[in-house]
């Protein structure tokens, strides 16, 4: 009788995963608005409002958005002035 020989490999895998909230860290306060409105980043905007990327910027081109670019070049825009549009 032949013995069967079992060999065992145990893998193992460490992930590390950095999550952003595409927002600053420091809060931005809407320029027309003042402090305590909510600025998100144009995707987020978009979503919300269930507009595309395109109609939103051109709204923010024609002045009816509020916004505010952060150092960095993001776009971020005001969620009230955007019900209001």
């Amino acid at each position: 009788m032949k013995k069967r020989r079992r060999t065992e490999i145990t893998i193992e895998t460490c992930e590390v995963r950095q999550i952003r909230s595409g927002l600053p860290a420091e809060p931005l306060p809407c320029p027309s608005c003042g402090p305590g409105v909510q600025l998100v980043p144009a995707e987020e905007a978009a979503r919300r409002s269930q507009l595309g990327l395109r109609q939103l910027f051109r709204l923010v081109e024609a002045g009816h958005v509020h916004f505010v670019k952060t150092s960095e070049g993001q776009l971020l825009i005001c969620l009230d002035s955007l019900r209001e549009v």
